[in-house]
């Protein structure tokens, strides 16, 4: 009986599918798994990639027209559900045979959480298949909204989209209109924004800095090319702190540190987007002082520079502390 669904999101990739699609045929629970491919509409016939792996079952969802990569998932995560659990992954993507297994059993032993999620390896050029299938430490800690929030903040937790795998019964949270208003409102970088709006009824996450993902970065990726305005960057950073200063275990360091990833951001998404650096015309005309309490222009670049340091500072500490064990 399948009790996780795998989505593949292809459009275009033929090779790195080929070896996406074999990294979840080498899950440990492949037997338990339904995996579904939605292609894009891409140029090669998918019959074709599917063909090549004998004595198995894939369902193929050729779309007729590119419905672009939000379409593709929106696709995906509202088709009808007939597993517990399911998983949108990519098809420049691959997983440890042992993920899976792990994330439905802490999944099914935690009826409180609404997903998991994993760290991953990111690789600039094409990544070969995990090779070693020994059963790799896979521990979960769990993060109510505010905590999560602030742990991303703090650079104390990090996770790909990918390696989400969701709870079936938390769609409900969820619908159609929902999902279009954070489009419209976050656009490519809406990813954050549906997690965090799945717990934010009382239910938690869990994410595992075990490394389960070898995600391939490369250019033609949608973070490299996605349609992400100044504005998605202001309602993304506004949602990051709302959530943060929620946190019970905020302090004053933390919101001094708040600040100062706030004023780094800010800089960083509006030279991104718009190629030059944010002045006085922009500050006023996106309200940041109003949203985050950022006093001047000069105020904003003293506390980028004073990010960059905390940073530098917070990586001086982390080499010392790997050549401590290492000499240990």
């Amino acid at each position: 009986m399948n009790i996780l669904t795998v989505y593949i999101l292809s459009y275009n990739r033929s090779e790195l599918l080929k070896k996406s699609i074999q990294t979840i045929l080498n899950q440990s629970i492949i037997d338990s798994i339904s995996l579904q491919i939605y292609d894009n509409n891409s140029s090669f016939n998918i019959d074709d990639i599917v063909d090549h792996f004998d004595n198995v079952s894939i369902s193929v969802i050729r779309h007729s027209s590119n419905l672009g990569s939000t379409g593709n998932f929106k696709a995906a995560f509202f088709a009808p559900k007939q597993t517990d659990y399911f998983c949108i992954f990519h098809d420049d993507d691959l997983m440890h045979p042992n993920y899976c297994e792990s994330a439905v059993k802490y999944l099914d032993s935690h009826p409180d959480i609404s997903w998991v999620a994993a760290e991953s390896h990111l690789f600039s050029s094409s990544p070969d298949l995990y090779q070693n299938r020994h059963k790799q430490s896979c521990s979960f800690q769990s993060y109510l909204p505010a905590e999560l929030s602030k742990a991303l903040i703090l650079s104390n937790v990090d996770f790909t989209f990918c390696s989400v795998i969701y709870r079936s019964s938390s769609l409900s949270i969820i619908d159609s209109n929902t999902f279009d208003n954070l489009l419209s409102k976050y656009s490519i970088i809406m990813d954050r924004p549906l997690l965090f709006d799945i717990i934010t009824t009382g239910s938690k996450c869990a994410i595992t800095k075990s490394k389960m993902i070898n995600s391939y970065i490369h250019l033609g990726q949608d973070s490299k090319t996605g349609p992400v305005q100044f504005d998605n960057i202001i309602s993304l950073l506004d949602k990051y702190i709302h959530l943060a200063f929620l946190s019970s275990s905020c302090n004053y360091i933390d919101k001094l540190f708040f600040k100062l990833w706030i004023s780094y951001n800010l800089i960083d998404g509006y030279q991104r987007t718009t190629n030059s650096f944010i002045d006085t015309l922009a500050f006023r005309q996106y309200n940041v002082q109003r949203l985050f309490g950022v006093s001047s222009i000069f105020h904003l670049y003293i506390n980028c520079f004073c990010y960059r340091i905390v940073l530098f500072y917070k990586k001086i500490v982390r080499i010392c502390k790997s050549l401590a064990l290492v000499c240990s």
